[in-house]
């Protein structure tokens, strides 16, 4: 893996990973104090178009079968609306 890294505060949240991929981690996040859990997924895409798909496919999956919770997508995905948005690719 290597990739993602992710940092808690342990006193407020507890951080359970449901699934971890190469391009991310899925996680359950408790909010300790409150009686409120949803998942958390922290993405970091590949830059190729071909791997950036199979991202794409395996969110999919996760979002039909684990979602009984709110979901929080974040990180870098790679991609662009536009091609004249790219930078330097």
């Amino acid at each position: 893996m290597g990739r993602i890294c992710i940092l808690w505060e342990s006193l407020t949240l507890q951080v359970d990973p449901q699934i971890q991929f190469d391009q991310f981690i899925h996680s359950c996040i408790t909010v300790l104090h409150y009686d409120l859990q949803f998942y958390m997924t922290s993405v970091y895409a590949y830059n190729g178009e071909s791997a950036r798909a199979q991202l794409w496919e395996d969110l999919i999956s996760v979002a039909r079968n684990s979602m009984d919770k709110p979901w929080l997508i974040g990180g870098d995905m790679n991609e662009v609306r536009y091609t004249n948005e790219m930078i330097g690719g």
